[in-house]
């Protein structure tokens, strides 16, 4: 199953950098201010969700990846 994010944001502004590389592992870093954290929540056991005061990322992770991840060392 394939890991999938989402971002949504209230403005442009809170973009603060976008980076696509030319290299050979054509790497990308996106930043952004999600503002003051408003809630963590995990939906329907799918869908990891971080809302900000300026917007939401979503990470499409199973509670058991996500349970997995947080015991690894």
């Amino acid at each position: 199953m394939k890991q999938t994010f989402s971002a949504t944001l209230d403005s442009k502004e809170q973009i603060k950098n976008i980076s696509l590389t030319e290299d050979l592992y054509q790497k990308v870093f996106i930043e952004a201010d999600l503002g003051k954290l408003k809630q963590v929540k995990l939906t329907e056991g799918l869908l990891l969700e971080i809302v900000g005061s300026k917007g939401v990322l979503r990470i499409d992770m199973p509670v058991e990846a996500l349970k997995k991840a947080i015991r690894a060392p």
